[in-house]
């Protein structure tokens, strides 16, 4: 079923105008299985980020803990609540630059997603074509949804323990 320019079709069966698209803005001509397949990769992307914040918070809270250490060892006015303060801020900050320089895009999370469960290059090859009205290609959008309703983000993007972990925890 397509969908007029700027609205999605939901399983309600109500065409609603969505404002978020994602980073090629190519969601406006969208059919069920597009919209489908936009949630299921906007969810995947949003585990991907989260992760990848988590990773990045360890590190900035090992280097946070760090300089606490390196200024109880060498301050002389350590405990001042802006060393602290800068010391929070330095880390917030490289943190946020860490995640933001390596958020992946919708694509390159398909390509993951698609590797981890074996899906054949479907994902990414969907939201390659999105743009296109080829037959073929809304074919193809309609099978990768359809693999995208069966597949399990948990299995294709799993938490694990953050490489720092461990030193902040030492640190701390």
């Amino acid at each position: 079923m397509r969908c007029a320019k700027g609205t999605a079709f939901f399983r309600t069966g109500t065409a609603c105008s969505f404002a978020s698209t994602n980073e090629w803005g190519l969601w406006d001509n969208c059919t069920l299985a597009g919209n489908t397949l936009k949630q299921f990769l906007e969810s995947a992307r949003r585990r991907e980020i989260v992760r990848l914040a988590l990773d990045h918070g360890s590190l900035a809270a090992t280097v946070v803990l760090g300089g606490f250490v390196a200024l109880l060892l060498f301050g002389t006015q350590v405990l001042d609540w802006y060393w602290l303060a800068v010391l929070a801020l330095a880390g917030a900050g490289l943190a946020a630059y860490r995640v933001n320089s390596a958020a992946p895009g919708l694509y390159k999370v398909a390509q993951r997603v698609d590797a981890a469960l074996g899906l054949k290059d479907s994902l990414s090859t969907a939201v390659h074509f999105l743009a296109s009205d080829n037959p073929v290609a809304e074919r193809q959008r309609e099978q990768a949804a359809e693999a995208a309703h069966s597949a399990d983000l948990k299995t294709a993007l799993p938490f694990y323990r953050p490489r720092f972990a461990v030193p902040a925890a030492i640190l701390a």
